[in-house]
């Protein structure tokens, strides 16, 4: 798996820190999760990320056999999810989202022929453009 973090200073106070002022340690920067060069893929399952509320950008590709994603981001600069659950239907869960600043993506993701689903409750601004593809 390809695991990609980066992790910009958001110093309030001079600190080179990337959870300077955040409360309990938030991150800030970007994520960026790919599992398409995964050898062989993860067999079905659910596939939760936490710890992540406000992100600049959140990227998340490759997951073929996953059957459902969470996650508990607040707020992110650009949204990605794509190649994810082609093998099973798939359920994408950001209860919650509030903003995205720039593009929210969903893209190639579930079984073609079967019952997906994605749910963004609390989504309130898209900045930029969204898709669903």
């Amino acid at each position: 798996m390809h695991f990609f973090s980066e992790q910009y200073a958001r110093p309030a106070s001079g600190r080179r820190d990337a959870t300077d002022g955040a409360p309990g340690g938030d991150f800030g920067g970007s994520l960026r999760i790919d599992a398409s060069s995964l050898t062989p893929q993860p067999e079905a399952m659910p596939f939760g990320i936490t710890g992540f509320k406000n992100l600049d950008t959140l990227r998340i590709a490759g997951f073929t056999h996953v059957s459902e994603l969470s996650s508990p981001t607040e707020s992110c600069d650009d949204l990605t999810i794509e190649n994810c659950g082609s093998q099973a239907p798939f359920t994408l869960s950001l209860p919650n989202l509030v903003e995205v600043r720039g593009t929210l993506l969903c893209r190639n993701c579930g079984k073609a022929g079967e019952a997906n689903s994605a749910s963004f409750p609390r989504l309130k601004t898209s900045a930029g453009s969204s898709r669903s593809t």
